[in-house]
């Protein structure tokens, strides 16, 4: 799908595809706005999944990347520390931490 059908609400659009219920789908709606480079979009999609399952641990490590291409080192960092107490096997969480000079 070209970036500019998933901006313009076109055919094969995103809009209206995450039903209110499902963090897994806003997830990767929010994954998909990610690839473009659309943070703003992604961070909006990971808080929405955050919000309908506090507990759902991929959803912050993604808004953590996000966060951290969009400059917001602190919210990234807030977000790993998040994901690595939910999940303390998922180590790609301590690579991004490193990655920005912080540890959990």
């Amino acid at each position: 799908m070209r970036p500019e059908t998933v901006r313009s609400g076109g055919r094969g659009s995103y809009r209206g595809a995450a039903p209110q219920d499902d963090p897994t789908t806003y997830n990767n709606r929010g994954n998909a706005w990610q690839d473009i480079k659309n943070n703003e979009r992604a961070i909006a999609d990971y808080d929405a999944a955050i919000k309908i399952d506090p507990a759902y641990a991929t959803a912050y490590y993604n808004r953590g990347n996000s966060r951290l291409e969009a400059g917001d080192t602190d919210g990234a960092v807030a977000d790993c520390r998040q994901e690595a107490r939910l999940n303390p096997a998922f180590k790609q969480a301590n690579e991004m931490l490193e990655k920005v000079g912080t540890k959990l």
